[in-house]
């Protein structure tokens, strides 16, 4: 899923590939294996969006977190720390889901925004306001949503274009217009074989390039205090978000 994608081709391919469907099977495999066995996950990377009306780019690093306990519960923290000109503060975006529900934190009053999300759909949340590729963690749900096709193949990389198949507006629909994926076909020394490399996507407006610099699954001791929630630190004030959908 990226905009600058085609200075990843390779033009010469000197090995034979699975056709499309196969690659296709392999990766959604792949990828639900992965989330069966998963105990940790840190990624890190960076962050580009561009607004194509007003010539703008901003850029951004950020890091994900994701641990499953021993209980089964998933935690998992999404921060993007934006840059800034001419020395300003760099602006943090800080997300944490913990026991099904969602916070945005702002670091500088110590408050946060709770999501409680009616009927615990916290997959179409994500996907809708935080990245739409959340949507190809489930196969069944990937392809009644959107098209998932094989554009190309190389000795490294498998390319990805991804559309939706209704256009729908509102809080559950899937926030793309079009997307497009580089995954990994061999193992690099910082992202695994399948996982995916950079992502671009466009919601008609916006276009957001993600470059993975490093994918460490299960390789990191994660701690359940890292994922602590706002009402549990000291300090901290929470409010409702007065947007969120009631059960």
């Amino acid at each position: 899923m990226q905009s600058s994608s085609g200075c990843l081709l390779v033009l010469l391919c000197v090995t034979p590939f699975a056709d499309g469907a196969d690659r296709k099977g392999e990766l959604f495999e792949s990828w639900e294996q992965a989330q069966r066995g998963i105990r940790s996950l840190v990624v890190e990377f960076t962050l580009e969006t561009t607004d194509p009306v007003y010539k703008t780019r901003d850029k951004a690093t950020g890091t994900l977190r994701l641990m499953r306990t021993r209980k089964g519960e998933v935690l998992a923290s999404y921060e993007v720390i934006s840059k800034r000109p001419r020395g300003d503060k760099p602006e943090r975006f800080h997300s944490l889901l913990h026991g099904g529900l969602i916070y945005l934190l702002n670091h500088d009053n110590k408050s946060a925004i709770r999501f409680e999300l009616a009927g615990g759909d916290t997959r179409g949340f994500l996907e809708t306001h935080f990245n739409p590729f959340v949507v190809l963690l489930d196969r069944k749900h990937a392809e009644e949503k959107c098209e998932v096709k094989v554009a190309k193949q190389d000795e490294w990389y498998t390319y990805l274009a991804v559309k939706p198949r209704v256009k729908t507006q509102g809080w559950s629909s899937l926030n793309l217009k079009e997307g497009r994926i580089v995954l990994m076909n061999k193992a690099s020394e910082d992202v695994p074989k399948d996982m995916p490399t950079l992502l671009w996507y466009t919601d008609g407006l916006y276009q957001f390039t993600l470059r993975i610099k490093t994918w460490r699954l299960n390789a990191d001791a994660l701690k359940v205090e890292e994922f602590a929630k706002p009402e549990d630190r000291p300090g901290w004030v929470v409010v409702e978000s007065p947007f969120q959908r009631k059960k």
